[in-house]
This record gives C-alpha cells, structure tokens and sequence, in this order.
C-alpha cells in the first residue's frame, strides 16, 4: 500500500466505522459490508497505483488492521 492508499483508507474508516468494526445494526448488515468494501476498493483503485480484485484489497488491509 502507497501513502496515498492509507489517506484513503483512513478518511474512508472515519466516515464509515461500521466498516471498521464490522458491526453492523440493521438486517441487511451483509449487503452494506458488501456495498462500503466495494465503494473503498473502487476509490483505493483510482488512486493510479494498479488494481486490485474487492478480495485482495479487503485481505490485505484486514491483514494490516488486525
């Protein structure tokens, strides 16, 4: 991950904690998980620096998170 990445990554947890956490309150917790991971990885790649399948992203910033 490029500085620009974290900027992203960071900007986009503090909008969405629910991500963060994993923690989601309304029976279509699922779908929204579904929804954000796609919304940050689409902004993670127009960052210009190569893409990246919804899974690799979420692997790897899961991997550095935790």
């Amino acid at each position: 991950m490029q500085d620009a990445h974290w900027l992203i990554l960071l900007d986009f947890m503090e909008k969405h904690p629910s991500l963060a956490t994993g923690k989601f309150t309304s029976a279509s917790g699922k779908d929204q998980y579904k929804k954000l991971w796609l919304e940050l990885a689409g902004l993670l790649n127009g960052a210009g620096y190569g893409q990246r399948t919804l899974e690799k992203w979420e692997k790897v910033i899961t991997k550095l998170w935790c």
